[in-house]
């Protein structure tokens, strides 16, 4: 288990460290059945406070990542493929919902939104690079930019 979190992400701390084992859990990088550090020792590890990792735990187990065994520790969920599959789908829906709403309180179109998933899916998801300044490609550039790469990745 690896987890960073950082005072200067929007996030609050619990949700960095949900997000993150939550992501391990599903992509298989924490076995089933493996052992989480016990709240006290993560919090050490960590530089964090109990209550932002014993939240963490608390939602990760309500959401069915782990499940505690009193006496035991804190172990990562057996998950089926179709349980990790619905597991996504739900973070997903979340996570692009929030998206969405974002994108309709500043104005942004579908396509202008669109567009720029299109660029986000060229790159390979990779986003320490991107900014969103005024300095940026614009998202109508964008979206010329991931037509372009869509013809040369595709020969027909």
């Amino acid at each position: 288990m690896k987890l960073t979190v950082t005072n200067t992400s929007p996030l609050p701390l619990y949700r960095q460290m949900y997000d993150q084992l939550a992501a391990q859990i599903l992509r298989g990088e924490i076995a089933p059945g493996e052992v989480l550090p016990p709240i006290r020792t993560g919090a050490q590890e960590l530089s964090v406070s109990l209550i932002s990792v014993r939240r963490a735990w608390e939602e990760l187990e309500r959401d069915g990542f782990i499940h505690t065994a009193v006496g035991r520790g804190t172990f990562a969920a057996a998950l089926g493929e179709t349980d990790k599959a619905a597991m996504r789908r739900a973070i997903l829906k979340e996570k692009l919902t929030d998206a969405a709403q974002f994108c309709a309180a500043v104005g942004a179109s579908g396509e202008e939104a669109a567009a720029l998933l299109e660029f986000l899916k060229i790159v390979g998801g990779e986003t320490d690079n991107l900014s969103f300044g005024a300095e940026d490609v614009p998202l109508d550039a964008a979206a010329e930019q991931a037509n372009l790469q869509r013809q040369v990745d595709s020969p027909d």
